[in-house]
């Protein structure tokens, strides 16, 4: 699913990020053969890129806004090896599983979290990932299972918002590497 900024509807109430302690348990599945999956993953992710766009976040997962599913949006990376640019598109990654890659570098880098607003920590993660998620093609009118290769600062944006789903906070990341 890729959602472009200027279609979030006007009636979509902001919902705030949650403080970080509260945001501790594991994000489920979204049970995709329900009749109102689609819907409810559409409604969630223009909430969810609304939310990213006002506190000014390129990415964020559905636990951090209160709802323990397993639904991430990450702004569009015109380069995955350039940070800060970005299209006006974000990409919906549901039910996301990744695989790290233990033989890519570790690299360290500064990362900040709208759940903790004013952090900023030097957090270690692997540059290579795979991924396997569903998306909606609007297209087909169907959902669709992808695996892929990411490497650079979008494999670390994702392991970043995956962490919430885990219930992991960047806190938490960062002391764990300490």
């Amino acid at each position: 699913m890729r959602l472009h900024t200027k279609n979030i509807p006007n009636n979509i109430r902001l919902i705030h990020p949650l403080n970080y302690k509260k945001i501790t348990n594991k994000a489920i599945d979204v049970d995709l053969n329900k009749k109102d999956s689609k819907e409810f993953i559409e409604n969630l992710a223009y909430k969810m890129i609304k939310t990213c766009i006002f506190d000014g976040g390129i990415g964020l997962a559905a636990p951090q806004l209160g709802i323990p599913k397993k639904i991430i949006v990450i702004k569009e990376f015109v380069d995955p090896n350039t940070w800060g640019n970005y299209t006006d598109y974000f990409n919906v990654y549901i039910n996301p599983k990744i695989i790290l890659n233990k033989e890519s570098n570790l690299w360290e880098f500064n990362e900040s979290c709208l759940s903790v607003p004013g952090t900023n920590l030097p957090i270690k993660r692997y540059n290579e990932i795979i991924i396997s998620y569903w998306f909606y093609d609007f297209v087909e009118d169907k959902f669709k299972f992808i695996e892929e290769n990411i490497n650079g600062y979008l494999a670390r944006v994702l392991l970043h918002e995956n962490d919430h789903l885990l219930g992991i906070s960047i806190l938490d990341r960062f002391n764990k590497q300490k």
